[in-house]
């Protein structure tokens, strides 16, 4: 960790999250938030690679600079004493895990959208076939004309199933650049509430 962080101690405080989505979302979650700078109030963000770590990656940390910590809302008990404990800015997520905060908090056609113009054959095939099948005029139109005229769609006809399009993003789009560039889309209100509370909070403590 501290190999590829090297930056933790010049840092004045540090945001730890689980995996490699919530790094490339968070930087361009703060960049919404008004009042919020981590790069101008010297806020280094790390990634723990894993619930098993990040427990101990806090304790580690708060020993020498601030910090606060968010992970996946997972059933596990081993940092129940830190999630409990109101002194500790160590928290988890609303839902199960990063996807589902976002599914839950996004447009939900902005993001297939998205992921269709990311990844049309594996990842997005599935869901050009679902609009197709449900939307009539588009079985005669080239993906290029479905992507042009998305918005005039009468997309609500397309029934999303939610835990479907978490899986998909699960299995397909763990990485920085991907969340990253979406984040980069999304408005202030779609940012998920436990990733804005962190960001504010990392802000107010880390001056």
């Amino acid at each position: 960790m501290f190999r590829m962080y090297p930056e933790i101690f010049l840092s004045k405080g540090v945001i730890i999250v689980e995996g490699r989505s919530e790094f490339g979302a968070i930087p361009e979650f703060a960049k919404k938030i008004p009042g919020v700078d981590l790069d101008g109030k010297g806020i280094t963000i790390i990634q723990a690679d894993g619930k098993d770590t990040i427990k101990y990656i806090y304790i580690i940390l708060k020993k020498f600079t601030k910090c606060v910590a968010i992970r996946d809302n997972e059933d596990n008990n081993f940092d129940e004493e830190l999630i409990k404990n109101e002194n500790e800015t160590y928290t988890t997520t609303k839902y199960r895990n990063f996807e589902a905060e976002i599914v839950n908090s996004v447009n939900i056609l902005k993001l297939i959208k998205f992921i269709i113009k990311i990844d049309p054959e594996k990842a997005g095939g599935p869901y050009i076939n679902m609009i197709r099948e449900r939307i009539p005029e588009t079985r005669s139109m080239d993906l290029v004309e479905i992507m042009s005229k998305w918005e005039k769609l009468k997309l609500g006809k397309v029934e999303i199933n939610k835990d479907n399009l978490i899986k998909t993003l699960e299995d397909h789009f763990k990485t920085p650049l991907f969340w990253s560039l979406f984040a980069e889309e999304m408005t202030l209100k779609e940012v998920p509430e436990c990733y804005k509370n962190i960001i504010i909070n990392s802000n107010r403590i880390m001056t």
